[in-house]
């Protein structure tokens, strides 16, 4: 039975890692996020999640992926708890209020097969993969812009990041069947909250109305 479980994950990893170099494996676009550990600070607004644009061109599906990336955006910012409220437009935007608009002119993740893998899991009679050999490189890169408005439609600022991503995958990595992408999703939505928060705390934007 084990021998058995052997040869069909072997046959599997050289199937799939021959069709990624044959370029005929297409990998889905994600959006999901990692929670964040809520912030010890916080700021008495309402946030509205407004529009959320991809522009990248090799992104399929972009309306959906859009749509389910804005509700993960949403979801990522009630769970780290700066804000009163956070809610997704369309809405009424009162006071204080301010609303967070976002675009991604580069939102790319790929895989390709590690140079190591097929002469080493050859070579070691596949002793390279059991051991956790470097199966994969997957790579992402994300840039995303996060422009902030007040109730009445002024821009308060624009922040940016630019993310890139490269780590090798072996058999026993939780992203070895898909790819996800999410950490370097993660860290730019971490990077334009930290830079937000940054202008939140400057005087003249924090006392705007």
């Amino acid at each position: 039975m084990l021998l058995n479980r052997i040869k069909s994950v072997c046959r599997k990893t050289f199937f799939s890692a021959f069709l990624l170099l044959s370029g005929c494996v297409s990998i889905p676009t994600g959006t999901t996020l990692n929670k964040p550990d809520p912030l010890q600070q916080s700021i008495q607004r309402n946030l509205w999640i407004g529009s959320v644009k991809i522009t990248d061109e090799n992104v399929v599906n972009k309306l959906a992926v859009q749509d389910s990336l804005r509700g993960n955006i949403k979801n990522y910012f009630s769970q780290v708890a700066y804000f009163s409220s956070v809610n997704t437009l369309p809405g009424n935007l009162n006071g204080n209020d301010v609303q967070f608009n976002f675009q991604f002119s580069k939102y790319n993740q790929t895989r390709s097969v590690h140079p190591a893998y097929f002469p080493l899991a050859i070579g070691t009679l596949t002793f390279y993969i059991w051991f956790g050999g470097p199966i994969y490189v997957d790579s992402s890169d994300i840039s995303g812009v996060l422009s902030c408005q007040d109730a009445v439609g002024n821009q308060l600022f624009q922040v940016s990041s630019n993310i890139h991503d490269e780590h090798n995958v072996n058999i026993w990595s939780t992203e070895y069947s898909l790819p996800s992408g999410i950490n370097a999703r993660t860290s730019l939505m971490q990077d334009l909250l930290t830079q937000a928060i940054g202008k939140f705390n400057d005087k003249k934007i924090n006392n705007t109305q």
